[in-house]
């Protein structure tokens, strides 16, 4: 009987053990840190029993790994998912999980049968089938939003009076051309008696109003905005300035800042304001003076009150960038990285963001081999996610390390695939003399919008030199 009780004992302790290595792991995983993720994942390793975790700590690993935005950590959980659905039935959420790891991971055959079977099992689910519906869209081929278009029918038998629903029907029917009745879709949702609509109401006609612009409807999305503004408050009329500034007039929209500086955040105002900038330098090619100081005048406002806020520093930098002042923008980088302070996600964005600036505005090896530290200490921080990726290929691309570019775009490319990314993809294919692979990332590049205009501009004489081999090689470019 002693030796009964002692087992029992035992036993009793290894399982508050698991639990509690278990509860420490999800704890940790909630910090965001990669270095938090990988100790949460050791922590659950740890309660395998003969070299099998239990099923409980499988679905937990799979569940801190699926939102994270590293593809490495995004494959773990799909096939933590997979090995379990072998043996037991998954949970609704666990399932729909896995159909959307499928789709972040470009396996579309597999995510199509996943979702299909999610929704099989649960017909009266709106929620599945918005999430099948959103996935669709985002594919856009005439197949895609077919099958949007029958999935949509029965949502509206399903939640007719849901927000969702509705713009749901207004995205389809603008993706099948019908643009009338999309904008119509969406303008049903506003209240038809304008003066009743309450400053409680007015983020939905922001809403609204973005996805009018989405719809290339301006005029209706600045009467929306400007109602909004009417009947909200500062961060509605902060959002007309910006939808005025990046779609109508560059200066009209500052001005719209510069009435609400003293009644906003002076970071909201200033971060506005470079993002005007930005586009009035995409859609110009440059950004007049008297914009430029506009900006820093705001800037040289709040660093008089606060000279050591992190993010007045961070956004200092930045319109060094906008200025194409890159010596200082590096130099204005380093010195937040001499801050004890910054630390975080904080500290991995100014890494990264230092580490792609160096990496494209220099030649020099030293710099190179600069900006490579700084990308890993980046990864030690955030992880091997898509944009650091991303940065860490243009940073091999620039050491002449090309098959290492390759990979790592290749991965990066799983998830979030963009313009850019195919572009660099592009780049490292033909420095490392393969052109078939070249041409293939050149036309998805293009397939995604690339264009001269459309990258930063340190790097067009990189995209001029791609462009003029890939088109020598018999490609046909769209891209200006």
């Amino acid at each position: 009987l002693a030796e009964h009780l002692v087992f029992a004992t035992s036993t009793a302790e290894d399982a508050n053990a698991r639990w509690a290595r278990s509860t420490a792991a999800r704890v940790l995983s909630s910090s965001g840190s990669y270095q938090d993720l990988r100790n949460a994942e050791r922590l659950i390793a740890s309660n395998s029993q003969d070299g099998v975790l239990p099923v409980e700590d499988r679905l937990l690993m799979a569940e801190i790994l699926s939102p994270r935005p590293e593809p490495v950590s995004r494959l773990k959980a799909a096939g933590l998912l997979e090995d379990l659905a072998k043996n037991q039935k998954l949970s609704k959420k666990s399932e729909l999980d896995l159909g959307r790891l499928y789709f972040a991971l470009g396996e579309w055959t597999k995510c199509r049968e996943q979702m299909l079977n999610v929704i099989g099992a649960n017909p009266e689910d709106p929620e599945v089938r918005l999430a099948y519906v959103e996935m669709l869209l985002q594919r856009g081929g005439p197949s895609d939003i077919d099958q949007a278009v029958r999935q949509v029918a029965r949502l509206r038998e399903i939640a007719p009076n849901e927000y969702s629903t509705r713009e749901m029907l207004a995205r389809v029917a603008f993706e099948k051309g019908k643009k009338q009745e999309a904008a119509t879709a969406l303008l049903s949702l506003v209240p038809r008696d304008v003066a009743q609509i309450k400053p409680e109401q007015a983020p939905l006609l922001s809403r609204i109003a973005m996805r009018l612009v989405e719809f290339g409807d301006v005029p209706r999305a600045q009467k929306l905005y400007e109602l909004a503004a009417k009947v909200g408050g500062n961060g509605e009329k902060l959002a007309l300035a910006a939808f005025i500034g990046e779609r109508i007039d560059g200066k009209q929209g500052l001005d719209g800042v510069a009435a609400l500086r003293d009644d906003i955040q002076a970071t909201d105002a200033i971060q506005t304001g470079l993002t005007i900038l930005r586009t009035i330098d995409t859609k110009e090619g440059a950004v007049p003076a008297d914009a430029i100081e506009q900006v820093r005048g705001w800037l040289a406002s709040g660093l008089r009150e606060d000279p050591d806020l992190i993010a007045f520093r961070l956004q200092e930098a930045e319109l060094f960038d906008v200025e194409r002042e890159y010596e200082k923008a590096a130099d204005a980088y380093r010195q937040l990285l001499e801050r004890k302070d910054l630390v975080g996600v904080g500290r991995a964005v100014v890494l990264n963001n230092l580490a792609y600036l160096l990496a494209l505005s220099t030649n020099d090896a030293k710099a190179v081999s600069e900006a490579s530290g700084y990308c890993a200490q980046a990864v030690d921080i955030l992880g091997p996610g898509t944009e650091i990726l991303d940065t860490r290929a243009v940073i091999a691309i620039a050491d002449k390390r090309y098959d290492d570019a390759v990979a790592d775009l290749e991965l990066a490319l799983i998830d979030r695939p963009t313009a850019s990314k195919y572009f660099h993809l592009a780049a490292a294919h033909l420095m490392a003399g393969d052109e078939d692979a070249a041409t293939a990332a050149w036309r998805e590049a293009l397939d995604l919008g690339l264009s001269r205009e459309t990258i930063s501009r340190l790097e067009q004489e990189q995209f001029d030199r791609v462009k003029s081999r890939i088109e020598a090689g018999g490609l046909t470019s769209t891209g200006s």
